[in-house]
Formats: C-alpha cells, structure tokens, sequence
C-alpha cells in the first residue's frame, strides 16, 4: 500500500505543478484604455457575452508601420500604434472577419505573435449592429479573444463613443478582439 500511496501524492503533485504553469502566462493585472479598467475576474470572463453583428463577407487592409507610428483600419475598425511601439517597419494588417459577432483580427503578417514597446489602440466599429443589440452600449467592453474558438480570455475595458458606435482600447500585443458586454 505504501508505494501507491507515494504514486498518488506523485499524481497530485504533478497535476497541481501543471495547473500552476498552465496559469503562470494569464495577466493579472491587465491595462485598461482611457474607460473602465480591464479585469480579469473569472466570474465575469465567464459571463461575458459577445455582441452579435452578423457580416457574410470579409474585408481586409495592410498598411506598413514603423518607428514613427501610424495606423491602418477597414469598415472604421483600426489599430493607431503610436511612434516608438515598433522598432523597425512592420506590415500590420487588419480583418472583419466572416462571423456571426462583431470581431476584428490584427495581426503582424508572417508573425505568430506580436508585442508592442508602446500600447497600441484597438478601435472597433460596431455601427453594423442593430440599435436591439446595442442597447447596453454603457457595458460594452473590448474583448481578447482565443483563436479560432471566440473565447474570451481577457476583458479589457475601453471607452464607447455612442454617436460613432466605436469602442476603444488599449493593448500591448495583436490578437483577435470583438465587442462584448
């Protein structure tokens, strides 16, 4: 008995050490933009709901930014990287992706990931919606999404501009993001 004993303290051990790693890379303390603060509550992550804004047709735009900054954006949804959060030009790119939620994808083409010295600002038009699923436009917060599966790991605030039905945030990194509440 004693041997099985040791195995399954060997088995908890394990399994505690790689939910422990497994959290290690999940912010904790995440920026907000100029709004509400982003959080990271599981309870919220958990209620969160994205906004649906069905589109059936992507479109897409490139833009090279370097040190200097820029921006580049499609449909009124962008990315504004301010000077000194690139080190060298850079081809960003930005999607309004096929999808039943109001999602937009940016991306540094040909990089899997994507970190800024600066905070970029992600903005996110959200005028495609019906006036019904905007009702809660005082909730609406930017949402980091996982890809390919629109689940949200990070809420991140932002601040709504109700007459342009924008939503704006800041991040650090490129991802996918869409409007939730």
């Amino acid at each position: 008995m004693r041997p099985r004993h040791g195995f399954l303290r060997s088995v908890a051990a394990f399994a505690l050490l790689t939910g422990a790693t497994a959290c290690a890379d999940l912010p904790v303390e995440p920026g907000g933009a100029n709004g509400r603060p982003g959080s990271f509550d599981v309870e919220e992550l958990a209620s969160a709901a994205l906004l649906v804004c069905p589109t059936e047709d992507a479109v897409s735009a490139r833009a090279i930014i370097g040190p200097e900054g820029g921006s580049v954006g499609v449909r009124g949804s962008s990315i504004s990287i301010p000077a000194g959060a690139v080190a060298e030009p850079t081809r960003f790119e930005v999607v309004v992706p096929v999808s039943r939620y109001m999602k937009v994808e940016f991306s540094a083409v040909g990089q899997s990931h994507y970190e800024f010295k600066l905070p970029a600002t992600i903005t996110i038009n959200y005028a495609r919606c019906t006036n019904s699923s905007t009702t809660t436009e005082e909730a609406l917060t930017g949402a980091y999404l996982a890809d390919d599966t629109d689940q949200v790991l990070e809420l991140l605030g932002g601040t709504v501009d109700k007459t342009g039905h924008k939503l704006s945030f800041s991040t650090s990194h490129l991802s996918g993001y869409a409007v939730a509440y």
